[in-house]
């Protein structure tokens, strides 16, 4: 214990630091889903959409057990394990390299601006990279390990049932310990201990949803991101699109670690590269790579290039390449005063995101909060789009309909019908006798809620009405 002070100290500091900047509001679509799995969980119903996340339900429920408020319980595992995140950084970092690194870049991780705010909400992406941390941890100190491989390989296909974007960089690292190893048993034994662990929660799953929906639930979600989130391939404009991808996620990255953490990286690796050809090749520097860009092409290609957590996973490889280059360069003593100056502006930046982030109503939950202060809920319809969960969570009293699921026989009784959507207007001909006698627009700073920052509340009347 007493060898391990500073990165205790650290991992307590964060705590603490997150326990005052907890967000109230489940502002996030996903968030939403996630509570409501807790008492009912269901893939059909997207509660919570596929691939289902069953082990984080599972962590739910536990900590909810002590916490009774499943928001507050699923945002409190969030700040916990973001904060537990230093430990198999820190140890990973300090078996690569060395104490000042593993210091630096633990620091590095807990004040980023994108891990230390979504460790403030209920959402997967922390407690997926914590596991996902600790495995890669385990999976560097055994990589010559036959049976030490094999286990992780399983626990590898198991944390999929957590988090399961991240599967680019498990899949990468463990093709590179392969190839490493080059040894045809541990490759196959590898791959089914790995199938394996996917099948210990992919098959409960199918069993309790039922084989035809839940093939149909995973299609929904795949050719959605595939005709919304990626780059198309059939457009005519495919290099355009690239372009604006690219600056996208230029923009993400902003947003979620700063200029100078970002620049001190790319001058690091260019100095590494030019300079010191050979270590840039070592194992270390050659895994921490993987480990970032096999993320990184994905993300490009695939995700989604509004939502700045989606930046989340190359933070861990990210913090201990930059600290590395710092400690290689300089001299121990103007490397010290430079992290220093590091530290202090990404905190600055973080500080003021959160202060920001805290005190502010995000643009999902507004409407909800104008509509329950200037309508009763026998006096209102409301048809949402995209903010249906925060709805159908905050304002149960009413009748919230979903845009796209209303029933064909539905009967608009009311005299006053609110959409946040004006396309609603096309899509359901019964609203054509509701003339709009009010529009309403909210709105968040963009760095602090970028993936819905602004919304809009269209108050109808009956014409006659």
């Amino acid at each position: 214990m007493e060898k391990h002070k500073e990165i205790i100290v650290i991992a307590v500091i964060a705590f603490f630091l997150r326990l005052m900047f907890l967000s109230p509001w489940l502002e996030d679509w996903d968030s939403v889903q996630f509570v409501l799995a807790l008492n009912h969980y269901s893939i059909v119903e997207h509660l919570p959409h596929p691939p289902g996340y069953p082990l984080y339900i599972i962590l739910g429920k536990i900590f909810n057990m002590f916490i009774y408020d499943g928001a507050l319980a699923l945002t409190i595992m969030s700040a916990l394990l973001g904060s537990l995140t230093v430990f198999p950084l820190y140890f990973l970092a300090k078996k690569m390299f060395n104490k000042e690194t593993a210091i630096l870049s633990s620091l590095i991780l807990v004040i980023t601006p994108v891990h230390w705010i979504i460790s403030e909400v209920a959402l997967t992406n922390i407690p997926g990279q914590f596991f996902l941390n600790l495995l890669i941890y385990f999976m560097y100190v055994y990589r010559r390990s036959f049976k030490g491989i094999v286990i992780v390989s399983f626990l590898f296909g198991s944390m999929l049932g957590l988090r399961f974007t991240e599967a680019p960089i498990i899949i990468s690292l463990l093709a590179l310990i392969l190839f490493d190893k080059k040894n045809f048993k541990l490759a196959i034994l590898a791959i089914v201990s790995f199938l394996t662990g996917v099948l210990l929660w992919i098959l409960p799953l199918i069993y309790v949803t039922g084989f035809d929906k839940f093939i149909k639930s995973f299609t929904f979600i795949a050719t959605y991101i595939l005709e919304h989130d990626s780059i198309s391939l059939n457009s005519a404009n495919t290099i355009l699109l690239i372009q604006q991808r690219f600056l996208s996620y230029l923009n993400l990255l902003n947003i979620s670690y700063s200029i100078p953490l970002l620049l001190t990286f790319l001058i690091g690796t260019t100095l590494i590269l030019n300079i010191r050809k050979k270590l840039f090749f070592s194992f270390e520097v050659i895994f921490l790579n993987l480990y970032l860009f096999s993320y990184v092409f994905v993300h490009l290609s695939i995700y989604n290039m509004e939502v700045t957590r989606y930046t989340l996973p190359i933070l861990p490889p990210l913090a201990i390449l930059t600290s590395f280059f710092i400690f290689s360069f300089f001299k121990k003593r103007f490397a010290i005063i430079f992290s220093i100056f590091l530290i202090v502006y990404i905190f600055s930046v973080s500080f003021s995101q959160l202060i920001r982030f805290k005190n502010s109503i995000p643009a999902t939950i507004s409407p909800i909060l104008y509509t329950k202060d200037n309508f009763k809920p026998d006096e209102v319809i409301i048809i949402s789009s995209v903010t249906f969960r925060q709805f159908q969570y905050y304002a149960k009293n009413y009748t919230v309909l979903n845009v796209d699921n209303i029933p064909p026989d539905f009967l608009f009784d009311k005299n006053t019908i609110i959409i946040d959507h004006i396309g609603t207007l096309e899509k359901y001909p019964a609203l054509k006798k509701y003339a709009l006698v009010k529009k309403m627009q909210f709105s968040v700073d963009r760095d602090i809620f970028p993936r819905v920052y602004q919304t809009t509340l269209y108050i109808l009347k009956k014409a006659n009405g």
